[in-house]
């Protein structure tokens, strides 16, 4: 079993999605922020897919395995999103896409898990049960949290709203899980910039 984060600890190596992924699922984050009033400000939490959580204090070295990592993969990243998934963890509720794991995903993910596991910075233990997804509602990080009442009803009615949708990753970043940009994002880079364009991928399974 995935334990829970620590927010204080770890910091987050994480897949910014583009193309059609990004605006559906940026186009529903918007409309249920605005239903249910989720947010005081304008700005939402950025969509994203976690790869890996590493200790804070190996942030720079983290960096430097990811971009080895990139370097000798000349696949395209892509990401597919088929349904959602409601979820609970202690005492928060998370809505989610789930995002299937494409050969290109999972080849490049277990790499990196790999490679950062060998230099002891990773902090999962069971890599095979990691689950990937992008998160569209999480009560931690929103001003309004859902009431349970809520969370329920809005499950039941994304329940058949998504279909099969397939884009390429656009950046890979490392995190510190807070609201304010500046102080989140420790690394970034663009993923045209280490990789050629390929098409036709499909998912595993």
């Amino acid at each position: 079993m995935i334990r829970p984060a620590s927010f204080e600890d770890e910091c987050f190596i994480v897949l910014l999605p583009g193309g059609l992924v990004a605006e559906n699922a940026g186009r529903l984050q918007r409309v249920i922020s605005d239903e249910y009033e989720l947010y005081n400000r304008d700005e939402m939490p950025p969509l994203h897919i976690t790869l890996d959580r590493i200790r804070r204090e190996d942030k720079l070295e983290a960096a430097r395995i990811a971009v080895r990592a990139l370097k000798e993969n000349s696949t395209e990243m892509n990401i597919m999103v088929e349904d959602f998934n409601c979820m609970s963890q202690d005492d928060n509720r998370f809505l989610v896409l789930n995002v299937r794991a494409t050969n290109s995903l999972q080849e490049f993910s277990r790499e990196l898990h790999d490679r950062l596991s060998d230099a002891g910075i990773s902090t999962l233990d069971n890599y095979d049960e990691w689950q990937f997804h992008i998160t569209l509602v999480n009560n931690h990080f929103v001003d309004r949290p859902l009431t349970f009442s809520d969370f329920k009803g809005l499950c039941l009615e994304l329940e058949d709203e998504v279909s099969r949708i397939i884009s390429p990753a656009r950046r890979l970043e490392i995190w510190r899980p807070i609201s304010d940009e500046e102080k989140r994002r420790y690394f970034s880079i663009d993923l045209t910039e280490v990789r050629p364009t390929q098409k036709g991928e499909t998912a595993n399974g």
